[in-house]
């Protein structure tokens, strides 16, 4: 799967189905909406039994800016996504909407290669007999993708798991080592264990 692309493919669920609480929640913490953990927890903690999250953002949005914002945003994304296919809706969120924007104020640019990646995969669905958003969510979540990304040379620091630095080549790797632990500790001092 893409590396953010998934944040795309749960706005999609969320448009076709906006009861699916466990994707709106993601989505709404996502580089789309941004919203922080306390935000989010005032939306789902608290709700009556059968309140989804979709009708606790509505209520919300009557008092908090932060829900009033990020409902508008769903609403006007829920008024055209019948009426475009794939590649049309996601370049309406990222270019029109600021989406692509978002995604670089939070991932930086390496995030290019993974949109560019994704809209040409919307592209080539529309090219099927069945161009729907929802065959392009279903054909996203069966394909392997993989992106090779070369370590740019524009400078800087970059911080990555041993996993995605693997291939990689720099001039410099520092290792940090995590799995030692320094404390000294005297059990009969009053002080306390010292790093």
């Amino acid at each position: 799967m893409l590396f953010r692309s998934r944040d795309l493919l749960t706005l999609g669920d969320v448009l076709l189905n906006p009861q699916d609480d466990l994707s709106l929640a993601t989505l709404l913490r996502s580089p789309l909406f941004a919203l922080s953990e306390n935000e989010l927890e005032s939306l789902c903690i608290g709700r009556k039994k059968h309140t989804s999250v979709w009708r606790a953002l509505r209520k919300k949005a009557k008092t908090e800016e932060f829900a009033r914002i990020a409902l508008e945003r769903l609403a006007g994304w829920r008024d055209v996504v019948d009426f475009e296919r794939p590649y049309e809706f996601f370049a309406h969120i990222l270019f029109a909407s600021g989406g692509l924007r978002r995604f670089y104020m939070r991932l930086g640019e390496e995030i290019d290669d993974v949109i560019n990646e994704f809209m040409d995969l919307a592209l080539a669905h529309e090219q099927s007999e069945q161009p729907s958003l929802q065959g392009f969510l279903a054909s996203m979540r069966v394909r392997e993708i993989s992106i090779k990304r070369e370590f740019s040379a524009i400078g800087g620091i970059r911080i990555m798991t041993v996993h995605g630095a693997k291939g990689l080549e720099a001039p410099i790797v520092i290792l940090a080592d995590a799995a030692t632990c320094h404390i000294k500790y005297h059990p009969k001092s009053s002080e306390g264990p010292r790093v």
